[in-house]
């Protein structure tokens, strides 16, 4: 099963569907989903913002637990069994000018190959920025999607609605292990009068469609517009998640401050002298913090002694529980992350290598056990050993994370306690910090 049939089910598919999500799932420490939509019975088109690489693909599929076909830049298709196997999972190629030239007839099959799709009809998703960067911004959109969605329209002679799904992608963290994810979609909208204009005038008919797209995902993600105060107001938003985390806020509420803290700093002009002393508060913060090994989450909420010593307490038998699991995969977990961070240049990338080389391994490891399990133990004991393997791997997956937090939740009051020097000035930062963004936000 190729590209010529990739609108339909494929049994690598299946598996990145069932067997991929719960690895996806534990790399996050909460995978958010707003709006999600019911299924859309007419051809639409998924269209996101693209900040990391296969995650971004993965974060769409999972989200509404559906098949999905995906456009994907043509050189990762160089070697024919990485293209084999990118076709299996429903990922074709675009080509790029930077390709050359005489690669842009291709794109007449891929566009060919998606309209039949978008007519099955499934679901086509693309990336309109074109490729991935690591900015809290919508950058510039491509016009591909627009292409597309008019190609598809002309070949069913314009009979029946055709909409653009809006979804923005946002993460706590690109790398970072027990970070959160959020999925955001907008409210789909039909394109036929746009398809109007293309008609008389396709370049504008283009151009009005990718830009009500790019001001529909904008409403979607944190877009930091000013260039100036880029990552100023970025570490602000930081600060803010954990801030309004320490209140109990709920994931919604703390991304829509952020979106609106991120509209507010975007119109301070570039010499504004209380956004200059701001960041160098927080450039300050940020050297006290590295200085002591610790991070905003750790420092955001006032830190209860007795409350940590007590969640240490409680969680120490879950912690135990998981040792098995670490001890087995725990090492693992930590050379594939350190092999892969030395290996690729482009930190986007790296969450997806990790992801691909973890689902191998898991195959790998599970044929294996199984193998043994014949000639060792009874299909009984096998069954116990693996459920007790993934139950304990996924308590650890959880468990380490907060427990290294309250950890250091615990180590900032002791010493803020007994009057060191440097946690106080953190702590002083800190609150001057929160102050104006408590400010800002009213």
């Amino acid at each position: 099963m190729g590209k010529h049939n990739i609108e339909k089910y494929s049994a690598p598919f299946r598996l990145l569907l069932h067997w991929g999500k719960p690895f996806h799932d534990c790399l996050y420490s909460r995978v958010h989903v707003f709006n999600k939509p019911k299924k859309i019975k007419h051809p639409h088109i998924y269209a996101s913002n693209h900040q990391n690489a296969l995650m971004d693909a993965l974060a769409l599929i999972f989200s509404v637990n559906r098949m999905q076909v995906f456009l994907a830049r043509s050189d990762i298709f160089k070697k024919p069994f990485i293209a084999a196997m990118l076709y299996q999972i429903k990922i074709l190629p675009i080509f790029r000018i930077r390709d050359g030239f005489e690669n842009l007839k291709n794109n007449d099959d891929v566009f060919e190959n998606s309209v039949r799709v978008l007519n099955y009809p499934r679901t086509l998703s693309m990336f309109a920025e074109g490729s991935h960067a690591g900015y809290k911004r919508l950058r510039p959109l491509q016009k591909g999607f627009a292409r597309i969605a008019f190609q598809a329209i002309e070949e069913r002679d314009n009979s029946g609605p055709f909409y653009i799904v809006p979804i923005g992608l946002e993460y706590e963290h690109y790398e970072k292990f027990g970070t959160e994810q959020i999925v955001n979609f907008g409210e789909p909208f039909e394109i036929s009068e746009y398809y109007e204009t293309y008609k008389e005038s396709p370049a504008q008919g283009l151009t009005d469609l990718r830009d009500r797209l790019s001001e529909e995902i904008k409403k979607l993600i944190i877009h930091i517009d000013s260039k100036r105060w880029y990552y100023l107001i970025l570490r602000l938003t930081d600060w803010n998640r954990a801030m309004l985390r320490g209140k109990n806020k709920k994931a919604k509420a703390i991304f829509e401050s952020n979106q609106k803290l991120a509209s507010k700093l975007s119109e301070i002009e570039d010499n504004d002298k209380r956004a200059l002393k701001l960041e160098e508060k927080c450039q300050t913060l940020d050297k006290l913090l590295v200085k002591n090994k610790l991070n905003v989450n750790e420092t955001a909420t006032k830190s209860n002694i007795l409350k940590n010593l007590v969640l240490l307490v409680i969680c120490l038998p879950l912690l135990v529980i998981s040792l098995p699991a670490l001890v087995l995969f725990g090492w693992l977990f930590f050379l594939v992350r350190n092999i892969v961070n030395k290996k690729i240049k482009d930190p986007q990338f790296r969450t997806s290598v990790r992801f691909g080389v973890y689902i191998i391994l898991s195959i790998l490891f599970a044929f294996i056990i199984s193998f043994l399990a014949l000639f060792l133990i009874s299909w009984k004991a096998y069954l116990i050993s693996i459920a007790a393997i993934v139950i304990t791997s996924v308590i650890g997956l959880r468990i380490v994370p907060f427990y290294k937090k309250i950890i250091f939740r615990l180590r900032t009051g002791v010493l803020h306690l007994f009057g060191h020097k440097r946690t106080k000035e953190i702590i002083n930062l800190r609150d001057e910090i929160f102050e104006q963004l408590i400010h800002i936000n009213r």
